[in-house]
């Protein structure tokens, strides 16, 4: 396994043997790990080989296909990965998510009797830089499957250096979390489990609260001090399951707008958006303030 560190150019495919590592990725348990070799391809292009399994603890098949989460996922790990890699981002950095995106052909997503090996092309452009490294950077991403490209994505995110987090979060002055409200019905969002749900009931209607189980070993990985992304697009899709029925999100746009701390009820709120079909807007509400929007496109599953 190389070294996390510049590389020359090279022209040979990734490989799929082994996972590149955890922490290039920000993962604290290796079965999450999705990516497992990467080369540079140009100044700012990078490939990245990943592997998404068949069966997943998080992460289950929707009518026969790969969950579209785990696209959103690649994205955010091949952008992990290539700036630690390739331009020399320090581990222990914090990546603050500014937006991400994934749109993929629902047939590119079928499962069949082996894991889904894909090659990621990484197009990068760092925005803003300081002492030659990136302070800011955007990574557009094509995922091929068998050759064919079945998917892309962006994100867009601010790198913030260990020292520099700690001033602009310190620990002392993050409120604890608020209790756990009661799930929704698993069933009803598209889950087997109760601690998989992320919504709960509004007592006053018009939208859920939003749930974030920090003893979730899929979601909360690792310790963080505020709701994590992912737990947002699962919260997206969710929503999109309770209004619509059982849906496959093939296609998600979502911007971060703020933080989502653990303490102050945050409201999850969907309404129908059917410019380019069906799809959902969906919201995140904190404190009065929009903290996360997501647009989400969606067909019957099964």
């Amino acid at each position: 396994m190389r070294t996390p560190t510049r590389e020359a150019v090279r022209s040979e495919e990734p490989g799929f043997s082994q996972t590149v590592p955890r922490a290039l990725v920000h993962r604290a348990a290796i079965s999450e790990v999705l990516l497992t070799d990467w080369l540079r391809t140009d100044r700012d292009e990078f490939t990245v080989a990943a592997q998404w399994p068949r069966a997943h603890a998080y992460h289950t098949p929707v009518g026969g296909c790969h969950d579209p989460l785990l696209a959103a996922e690649t994205v955010r790990q091949a952008s992990m990965l290539v700036s630690h890699a390739g331009y020399d981002v320090p581990l222990g950095s914090a990546f603050l998510t500014r937006s991400l995106s994934y749109l993929v052909e629902p047939d590119g997503l079928r499962q069949d009797d082996r894991p889904l090996n894909l090659v990621v092309r990484v197009s990068c452009r760092p925005l803003k830089l300081r002492a030659g490294r990136p302070r800011e950077m955007r990574t557009d991403v094509t995922l091929y499957r068998d050759g064919e490209a079945i998917g892309s994505g962006h994100a867009e995110f601010t790198v913030v250096e260990p020292a520099a987090y700690a001033r602009l979060r310190p620990a002392d002055r993050i409120a604890p979390a608020d209790p756990l409200a009661p799930p929704v019905a698993p069933g009803s969002v598209g889950r087997y489990r109760a601690a998989d749900v992320v919504l709960a009931e509004h007592p006053a209607g018009g939208g859920w609260l939003l749930r974030a189980d920090q003893s979730h070993p899929v979601l909360f990985d690792h310790p963080v001090d505020h709701v994590p992304g992912a737990l947002l697009l699962e919260a997206a899709r969710q929503a999109a399951v309770l209004e619509l029925g059982p849906v496959l999100p093939y296609g998600m746009h979502t911007v971060f707008h703020r933080y989502v701390e653990f303490a102050g009820a945050a409201v999850v709120s969907a309404e129908p958006e059917p410019a380019d079909g069906p799809g959902l807007r969906v919201q995140v509400v904190q404190a009065g303030r929009v903290a996360a929007l997501s647009r989400v496109l969606v067909r019957a599953s099964g």
